[in-house]
């Protein structure tokens, strides 16, 4: 079967804005299933969906049109402090997981709405495939709770010590803290 000229603009687009179908499919307030028969011809996607894409696509900045060196992943986000050095070097920023909300506004005014950022990353750990592809994980694990100066022994700062048990496939792992998380076998390599 042919492909409409609509179905190849709408995943011309959908890749040239970086998006996989599940973030295409949240953003776009559909089902992935729905963003999968738009490309294949069985569905016509709406013009308000190829509409989005295209403002979507102009309002990325210029670097985000070359194809990306490499996927990463933002865990305990913060405001982004680590994700910009690894933007700076050609890196795609594909999942975000901050659970503050402040923080997240912040972020958002940062690095705009490229794609949506998850709360707590634990409700993740239950299906790992609802996280992207990726090639490298990040990780600003909040300083307090995990702080090898003893002040998770010592609960000083009513934190109690956290088991976050994040199942991890990529390349690359980066994490500030990572003494205390290699330490306490926290996050575990998947072959």
């Amino acid at each position: 079967m042919t492909r409409s000229p609509h179905s190849v603009e709408f995943e011309a687009l959908r890749l040239k804005t970086g998006l996989s179908r599940s973030e295409a499919a949240n953003l776009l307030g559909v089902t992935e299933r729905t963003v999968i028969r738009y490309e294949n011809g069985d569905s016509r996607p709406s013009p308000i969906a190829i509409k989005w894409l295209q403002e979507h696509l102009a309002r990325l900045p210029e670097k985000r049109l070359k194809p990306a060196a490499f996927r990463f992943i933002d865990l305990f986000a913060g405001i982004g402090g680590l994700r910009i050095g690894f933007d700076a070097i050609g890196g795609q920023c594909v999942f975000t997981s901050e659970w503050d909300k402040y923080s997240q506004a912040t972020y958002r005014e940062n690095f705009g709405n490229d794609h949506p950022i998850a709360g707590d990353i634990r409700e993740y750990s239950k299906d790992p495939s609802m996280i992207p592809a990726h090639d490298v994980l990040l990780a600003g694990f909040p300083c307090q709770p995990f702080s090898i100066a003893g002040v998770s022994k010592k609960n000083a700062l009513g934190h109690p010590r956290p088991q976050v048990g994040i199942r991890y496939e990529a390349r690359i792992i980066l994490a500030e803290d990572a003494v205390s998380v290699a330490r306490d076998e926290i996050v575990e390599r998947v072959p």
